[in-house]
């Protein structure tokens, strides 16, 4: 959840050179000797050898600097040979004398980069051109993305917000914030954003609902706030070790409780469940009285005997957590 990056790869060098040239505008001195050279390329991307079809670009460029399809191909080449990214923020500018599809470009380029994991140089490309295309939402979503991949994810919010304010329609920024606000740890802002998702009918809601209630993600400062806005306002008592949730005043008093354990992974906490069961069962414990579980990283227990609030309360929890897709979220 924590590094949600655009999907491209070597393969995206294709497609993203069939768009250029496919709306290029044409430079007829030039384009024969373009068309020889575009061979040669092809054959140098295909046995992977970018570092030349970069080299042969660059020394096309030379004769002839404002060959638009040429540009838009060095800037391409330049991610993939660990360029500087000022080089590809000039060629920006000069690509966008000569062609109407400068803002596209910049974009992918960026994408390139992030998938790449070269999220320092996404965001020196990002950072020049934003001033140059200051009302591109998407330019704003992804400096949010980098934004949240570094961990600034108050940044992060501030950016997508920015990319909404220009498109309100934005969904991929409306996800990103999703799961900014989540790693904020802003449960109620994650979940309102996952409802406006599924309000748009959106594609990518389902992915940004099965995102927050698989609970694989989770600290306890989100369990907290989820149940809390679920109508779960417990007492907690916690330690360095587990947490005791008390359901009111009056189980306190009684010390009728509801254990929590947090683990380092949902797989641990898993382990540690069935371990328990097993042991329960080899005594004799009928299957149906055992009601430890676990939800993410986090084992559940209960002390609650023969206090029927509490154990209404714990099977509340439990069925709300292990059924949170249906019970929150409608889906």
């Amino acid at each position: 959840m924590k590094r949600n990056r655009i999907i491209f790869g070597i393969t995206i060098i294709f497609p993203l050179l069939f768009f250029v040239m496919l709306f290029s505008k044409p430079a007829t001195a030039q384009e024969k000797n373009w068309k020889e050279l575009s061979v040669a390329l092809e054959e140098l991307i295909k046995s992977r050898d970018i570092d030349s079809a970069y080299t042969l670009t660059c020394d096309f460029l030379e004769h002839n600097p404002e060959h638009d399809t040429a540009l838009a191909t060095r800037m391409i080449y330049a991610v993939f040979t660990n360029q500087d990214p000022s080089l590809i923020a000039k060629d920006l500018e000069v690509y966008a004398r000569v062609s109407d599809n400068d803002l596209t470009l910049a974009q992918g380029i960026i994408a390139i980069y992030i998938q790449q994991y070269k999220d320092k140089k996404a965001m020196e490309l990002v950072e020049a051109v934003i001033p140059r295309y200051p009302d591109a939402d998407t330019l704003y979503q992804l400096r949010g993305q980098l934004k949240a991949l570094a961990a600034d994810y108050k940044g992060s919010i501030e950016d997508l917000n920015k990319a909404l304010k220009i498109n309100p329609d934005n969904e991929l920024a409306i996800s990103l914030l999703s799961n900014s606000c989540f790693l904020n740890k802003d449960v109620k802002k994650a979940f309102e954003y996952v409802d406006r998702l599924i309000s748009m009918k959106s594609s990518l809601a389902e992915k940004a609902v099965s995102t927050i209630t698989n609970g694989n993600d989770w600290e306890s400062e989100h369990l907290k706030q989820a149940l809390a806005l679920n109508d779960m306002p417990f007492i907690w008592e916690d330690s360095e070790e587990s947490s005791l949730i008390f359901i009111d005043e009056e189980t306190l008093e009684k010390r009728s409780w509801i254990e929590v354990i947090p683990f380092d992974s949902y797989e641990d906490a898993e382990e540690r469940v069935k371990a328990e069961k097993d042991q329960l069962l080899e005594m004799g414990e009928p299957e149906e009285n055992i009601t430890v579980f676990s939800f993410g990283p986090f084992y559940f227990d209960q002390g609650c005997g023969d206090d029927k609030k509490c154990n209404e309360s714990y099977a509340k929890l439990k069925d709300f957590l292990l059924n949170m897709k249906e019970r929150r979220f409608k889906m």
